[in-house]
């Protein structure tokens, strides 16, 4: 869109479009803060509930990291040499 109205309209047109855009996004991100920066700041509860579901996601990005690294070792069928995306070749390796 922003290259057939700088072809159209002049280069200008899409730098003026793509910062109205960054505007509202920055306004829209920055009232969504505020507002949960309130709701934090009168609840402890939800304060609490927001450390925790922070603390789980940290623990399951983790997880999920370790997992990676230890597929990338091993290769998808615990055998060295394996690289993600690899498919089995014999029905044994599948499991059947």
């Amino acid at each position: 869109m922003a290259v057939t109205t700088a072809s159209a309209q002049g280069p200008t047109r899409p730098v003026y479009s793509s910062a109205g855009n960054a505007l509202g996004v920055f306004i829209v991100a920055a009232t969504a803060v505020a507002g949960l920066g309130l709701v934090l700041k009168t609840s402890a509860l939800a304060f609490g509930l927001v450390k925790v579901a922070g603390a789980a996601y940290l623990i399951y990005l983790g997880i999920q990291t370790w997992r990676r690294a230890a597929r990338r070792r091993t290769g998808i069928h615990g055998r060295p040499g394996g690289r993600p995306g690899d498919l089995p070749c014999r029905p044994a390796d599948r499991g059947q």
